[in-house]
């Protein structure tokens, strides 16, 4: 039988070899484009009727309405390829079969020409409601994503005339991206338009203040002062990029803080600190690393979701070569390196801590590593092997009791966010906004005070609670009459599938 194709870049086709298959009316066709984004998985008939008509508008006959579907599409496909049981339905095809999937894969692999090809329009054009917006913002960022790799590329190469109308327009549409800014200065400085790229800053800064009430980052901000006084070959303080909120939240035990610190006295080295999901990691390293004195700190979390090496240029500040960069930087003084979350490196950031350190042998270079315990990639397994110290967190005494005295002190605003954040594990400010009714800049003080009392933690692209009996100390204080209610308004808005994992016990819910 002739492969089958499928398409969510744009309008949900389908081909099996040359010839396109008739998917039906437009639900039947967002049923598909469900199963299709899980391809290989299970997918309820409750997950599909959320998917296809929303939790709070899906009608009586919903159910029955996917019965039908799934019998017209197992009609229209194989039945090997469409199978069904008690759990629910799954869609047996070759990830790369999908062009979603293929299209996450390329840009994850640093290859943005090959993804951007397989862009038709707007993705899963047609199908409504919040999972389908969910899916098309997540598509859409990895899509910017990989403009902005290709338009460093074409940077890199001295070609770029054609990137100032394109990254003007992606600036306007994206006011609040940052590396599309960076992007379109260096484009315009590049071709001799020089005050057109201060202006971009400018503007930039105006509606940031204007909109989150922060400054721009590091990046930009280095980038503007090397535009503006002619330096070419800038070597910032890496100082701003540690995480100072949690730089007091680490109470554990005495212990590994004492060892950690002996440990960074020395001016070159690495260590790999390794521990369960709110063990403190982030807690204990900035605890640790405080009053480093005259020392370079670059700090950065790698995200499970992003571009090669993405993370080295938050530690670092700049996109320059890292290496050649660091080498710099250790000439004027010694340089500490932290890259949290170490697990969820991308394969040319491991590649490049190898490389790293080779060079700590040689150069004033301490370099640490936190992980999780997780099950390792063979290349992660080898870096930590390479590494001169692994050190095992075990598990902090944090009692409930410290848990509600702490979120107790907070705001009301404050606690409504944690209500809220205790029914999802990671979440953004996008899902706490679309739960509350509430602009992201009404919430910055709230989520400001949250962090400084560390009851939350900032990883980038993501919150989760400091510690899991924060988390459990907010779930608990909602009446349980009321959980299951709000546990499933917070189903209908958090990034689909991860709010469709809680368990009964969460929820004072039987499953269905």
């Amino acid at each position: 039988m002739a492969e089958l194709r499928i398409e969510l870049l744009g309008p949900i086709r389908a081909w099996q070899g040359t010839s396109e298959l008739p998917l039906g009316p437009a639900r039947q066709r967002a049923l598909f484009a469900t199963l299709a984004l899980r391809a290989g998985h299970t997918v309820t008939r409750e997950q599909l009727i959320c998917a296809v008509w929303g939790t709070d508008e899906a009608p009586p006959t919903a159910s029955g309405s996917v019965h039908t579907y799934i019998s017209n599409l197992r009609r229209i496909l194989d039945r090997s390829v469409l199978t069904g049981g008690r759990g629910g339905y799954t869609l047996r095809v070759p990830p790369g079969s999908i062009d979603s999937i293929a299209f996450e894969h390329l840009v994850n692999r640093g290859a943005p020409n090959e993804a951007l090809a397989l862009w038709h329009g707007d993705p899963l054009s047609g199908m409504r409601g919040q999972f389908a917006e969910q899916q098309r913002s997540r598509l859409t960022e990895l899509r910017l994503k990989a403009i902005e790799l290709h338009a460093e590329r074409l940077l890199s190469q001295g070609d770029y005339r054609d990137l100032t109308t394109s990254l003007t327009a992606l600036a306007r549409e994206h006011p609040l991206r940052e590396r599309l800014r960076e992007l379109l200065m260096l484009a315009l400085d590049r071709d001799g338009r020089h005050a057109e790229a201060l202006e971009v800053f400018r503007d930039a800064r105006a509606t940031l203040i204007a909109e989150l009430g922060v400054e721009p980052g590091p990046a930009l901000r280095t980038l503007h002062h090397r535009l503006l006084t002619g330096t070419r070959d800038p070597l910032p303080d890496l100082h701003f990029v540690a995480p100072a909120r949690v730089a007091s939240a680490f109470t554990g035990q005495i212990a590994p803080l004492a060892r950690l610190r002996a440990l960074i006295s020395d001016r070159s080295g690495s260590v790999w600190l390794e521990g369960d999901v709110g063990v403190g990691k982030s807690a204990l390293l900035a605890a640790a690393l405080s009053g480093l004195g005259r020392r370079h700190l670059g700090w950065a979390h790698a995200a499970e979701l992003s571009m090669p090496l993405q993370a080295m240029e938050s530690c670092l500040g700049t996109a320059d070569d890292p290496l050649s960069f660091v080498s710099r930087l250790c000439a004027t003084a010694p340089v500490v390196l932290v890259l949290d979350d170490m697990h969820w490196a991308d394969d040319a950031t491991v590649l490049l801590w190898h490389r790293l350190v080779d060079m700590t042998r040689q150069l004033p270079l301490l370099l640490i590593a936190s992980a999780r315990l997780l099950p390792r990639s063979r290349e992660l397994a080898q870096l930590r092997q390479r590494f001169d110290t692994v050190m095992t967190l075990d598990a902090l005494s944090f009692s409930g009791t410290d848990a509600l005295a702490r979120v107790a002190a907070l705001s009301f605003d404050a606690r409504e966010i944690l209500r809220w954040a205790a029914l999802l594990d990671r979440f953004t400010v996008a899902d706490i906004s679309a739960l509350t009714g509430k602009r992201p800049s009404d919430l910055l003080a709230a989520f400001e005070e949250t962090l400084t009392a560390h009851v939350l933690s900032d990883h980038g692209a993501y919150l989760t609670f400091a510690h899991p009996a924060l988390r459990s100390a907010c779930r608990e204080a909602i009446p349980l009459a009321f959980r299951s209610a709000l546990l499933h308004e917070a189903r209908s808005v958090s990034e689909w599938p991860r709010s469709w994992y809680r368990s009964a016990a969460e929820t004072g819910q039987p499953r269905r």
